[in-house]
């Protein structure tokens, strides 16, 4: 950070600490005409609040960004992110991932090529061929092989957690999870379950 300049921005506080929106010229809705070779080829770091600002949708400005967060090598860590975190899940270890959210169910249907019509969230059909034809694929998604190789590690882990905690191919995230009608695959924890809406 201490190669790339400053940015002169809209507001400054008593003790002369600038905030708000860059200045003209400086990088807002991508203008660099003050600075058109930066300073040594830096520019100014974006910051979370120039990110909010910036037009929502996807975009082309020469290049893509692709913002990806909360990467989990198990599901019980993604279950302890649910159960502990904001948007907290009180049952985290105690229902099938799928039936913890919208989110999550798309996940887990999505891998096992379930149908998902219907549901509060979808997937979008081929949606990795019209991501590659409108913006360029994620330099990882473009190496031979990985695609595959991810979801079948993306399998594996779902096999584990549903072995212990089930699947519920029949909740939609519309309504809330009931055990007895929307459990399809009970897992060791549901040796004898009964009916529970969660």
């Amino acid at each position: 950070a201490e190669r790339h300049p400053s940015v002169p921005r809209t507001f400054q506080t008593k003790n002369g600490n600038m905030y708000g929106g860059r200045k003209k010229g400086y990088g807002e809705k991508f203008d660099y005409s003050n600075i058109p070779n930066g300073s040594q080829g830096y520019y100014p770091l974006y910051n979370a609040a120039d990110f909010r600002r910036m037009r929502s949708g996807p975009h082309k400005y020469g290049g893509v960004g692709y913002h990806m967060h909360n990467f989990f090598v198990s599901t019980d860590a993604l279950r302890f992110k649910h159960l502990t975190y904001g948007h907290r899940h009180a049952h985290a270890f105690d229902v099938p991932l799928g039936a913890m959210n919208a989110d999550l169910n798309l996940f887990v249907k999505c891998a096992h090529n379930i149908s998902d019509k219907g549901n509060r969230k979808q997937r979008v059909e081929n949606g990795l061929a019209l991501l590659e034809k409108e913006f360029g694929l994620p330099a990882a998604f473009q190496v031979k092989g990985y695609v595959e190789a991810r979801h079948e590690e993306i399998i594996d882990l779902l096999l584990q957690d549903e072995a212990e905690y089930g699947r519920a191919d029949k909740f939609d995230a519309h309504h809330l999870y009931n055990e007895t009608t929307m459990l399809t695959h009970p897992g060791k924890r549901h040796t004898n379950y009964t009916n529970t809406t969660i």
